[in-house]
């Protein structure tokens, strides 16, 4: 019983947190400029996992409840763009030799508004937030992401936030969704913080 009456609570206080913003249609975790680090997985299972970590978001809408987690006013999602981009980049040949990489230090945030371009959006709504997968860091346990929230018709970039989360949990999938959550639940402490220094 007293678990029950935390879970409400905390689904109220999620409810609202939500920023009173333009409603925003989620598109998914989008794997496609992703390079991994210090991981002995085959490039196959990491293709699955990707693929089933946003289907997370729609068998666990609960623990994956991305307005919760971010504040943001998500009142859709349509994870089939993410998972299309990804499945189309994740495929090309040539990729295959700089998906795994010796060194660290990547940044994909330089093509991010190349990315956002190619998308083929559904009509649904003018903003829309994707999350950019950067770096899959096996090494020290954790993946960071970019938030992006962008306008669906001019493809422009509202805002994009820089969020990180320790990865942790059996199997490949499980692995890197606990990342994927983290990084979203700390999106709304970034967000603050980037701001308020904006503001300064």
């Amino acid at each position: 019983m007293k678990k029950s009456l935390l879970t409400i609570i905390f689904g109220l206080a999620c409810c609202f947190s939500v920023l009173a913003s333009e409603p925003l249609t989620f598109y998914g975790v989008d794997f496609s400029l992703a390079k991994v680090y210090g991981a002995d997985e085959s490039r196959d299972a990491f293709g699955k996992a990707f693929s089933d970590i946003n289907q997370l978001f729609i068998s666990q809408e609960s623990k994956y409840d991305v307005a919760c987690l971010t504040g943001e006013e998500v009142t859709s999602k349509r994870i089939s763009v993410a998972c299309k981009s990804t499945k189309h980049h994740f495929m090309v040949a040539d990729s295959i030799a700089v998906f795994f990489l010796e060194d660290p230090e990547y940044d994909c945030r330089a093509e991010i508004d190349a990315l956002l371009k190619s998308y083929e959006l559904p009509t649904a709504g003018r903003s829309g937030m994707v999350m950019i997968a950067n770096l899959l860091n096996k090494a020290h346990g954790e993946a960071d992401f970019y938030v992006v929230i962008f306008d669906t018709q001019s493809r422009e970039m509202t805002s994009c936030y820089h969020v990180w989360g320790h990865a942790g949990g059996f199997g490949l999938r499980n692995y890197w969704a606990n990342a994927v959550r983290l990084a979203l639940k700390q999106y709304p402490k970034v967000k603050k913080m980037t701001l308020k220094h904006q503001k300064k």
